[in-house]
């Protein structure tokens, strides 16, 4: 008995050793299998996180290239004359003023439309105005090379808006409540006191019903602020980006 009873305390105790390494070996392996899970996804990550940085720079840079185009207009000299250039009209009541539509390039431009009569408007103001018709060959290569891209907005404090591509007065007027959303108020200098380029919250498109967002940057003559300049834009391209994400 004695003889069986050290056999079965060997036998044991070299299961127990077996069984003991298979852990330790079990163990190593594991801890080294899910640090190596854990740096492949945290590689991943970083990559997704630089594509979708790539996706809304892309737009960050459009809408500063619209405010750098904007303030270099703003400081070139500015003669009345440029002004007859411009179709604009008042609207039968004159109650506002539009710009009446080209005959064979209106693809090219943004419709302009302000409150009040043309008879009122300022010489600062028609400086203005004559500058953001000037984007407009801006606006057209943002819109073909960023195909998410819905509006290209020039918005001013003093009551008119160029809106690109063109859309007839009768589809989109203007409105003082435009200067009363976030893309507008975003960019006032008591909530935007360094003049950043910001994003909006993600909307709900009023025309289209689609998932939308803004980008918008103020504009500055001087220390005196004068307008916002905005891109609006889908996000089906973040959707797409989001759904090929397989971690």
């Amino acid at each position: 008995m004695t003889f069986f009873s050290r056999f079965h305390r060997l036998i044991a105790i070299t299961y127990g050793v077996v069984f003991l390494c298979a852990f330790i070996l079990f163990s190593v392996l594991y801890k080294e299998n899910h640090n190596g899970l854990k740096t492949s996804l945290r590689l991943r990550l970083v990559e997704q996180t630089q594509a979708l940085d790539y996706l809304l720079r892309v737009r960050y840079d459009a809408v500063n290239g619209m405010r750098l185009q904007a303030e270099d207009f703003i400081k070139m000299p500015f003669r009345p004359s440029y002004t007859k250039t411009i179709a604009l009209k008042n609207a039968s009541d004159k109650s506002y003023f539009h710009l009446d539509k080209p005959t064979h390039h209106f693809q090219v431009i943004g419709n302009i439309r302000g409150l009040g009569s043309l008879e009122k408007v300022s010489d600062d103001m028609w400086e203005e105005i004559y500058m953001s018709y000037a984007l407009n060959p801006l606006f057209k290569v943002i819109k073909e090379n960023i195909k998410t891209s819905f509006f290209l907005r020039y918005t001013s404090k003093q009551g008119f808006q160029n809106l690109y591509p063109w859309f007839s007065s009768q589809e989109n007027r203007f409105h003082k409540e435009l200067l009363n959303q976030e893309f507008f108020v975003g960019a006032l200098p008591e909530n935007n006191p360094n003049r950043e380029i910001f994003w909006t919250d993600a909307f709900l498109s009023p025309s289209n019903d689609e998932l939308m967002q803004t980008c918008s940057a103020p504009i500055y003559k001087g220390n005196t602020f004068l307008w916002v300049v905005s891109l609006d834009f889908t996000l089906a391209v973040v959707d797409y980006f989001i759904d090929s994400i397989y971690y």
